[in-house]
C-alpha cells in the first residue's frame, strides 16, 4: 500500500521532538480542490501516533491546518516540513508507522 502523503513536520526544539503529518486516504476525484478524505498524525517520535479523520476535506483546508503548524505562535512549537527523503534520517520507522495508520484509517471510514 503506497502512502500519500500531503505534509510531514518535525518539530525538534529544546524538549520538543515530535511530528505531525497529514496523510491523503481517498481520492474521489482528481480535481485538486476536490474533497477527499485525509488523516492527521502526531505524537513523540518514536511513540504511539495520535490521529484524527477528516471526511470529505478540502485541499485548501488540509493547507491551512499545515499552515498553522509551520506557523504558530509560539516559535519552540514550530515544525519544519521534511520531504520523504529527510524523513527517512530523521525517522527511520515512520513510513512504516504511517502505512499502518493509514490501514487503520481506512477501515474507520
Amino acid at each position: 500500500m503506497s502512502v500519500k502523503y500531503h505534509f510531514i513536520g518535525w518539530c525538534k526544539k529544546g524538549g520538543h521532538d515530535k511530528v505531525w503529518g497529514i496523510i491523503q486516504l481517498t481520492e474521489k476525484n482528481s480535481s485538486s480542490w476536490s474533497a477527499n478524505d485525509y488523516v492527521t498524525v502526531w505524537g513523540r517520535r518514536g511513540k504511539a501516533l495520535q490521529t484524527k479523520i477528516y471526511k470529505d476535506a478540502s485541499v485548501w483546508e488540509m493547507n491551512n491546518l499545515s499552515h498553522k503548524k509551520l506557523f504558530k505562535s509560539k516559535p519552540d512549537e514550530c515544525y519544519v516540513e521534511v520531504d520523504k527523503t529527510r524523513l527517512d534520517e530523521v525517522y527511520p520507522e515512520f513510513e512504516k508507522d504511517l502505512k499502518e495508520t493509514a490501514f487503520w484509517s481506512k477501515l474507520k471510514l
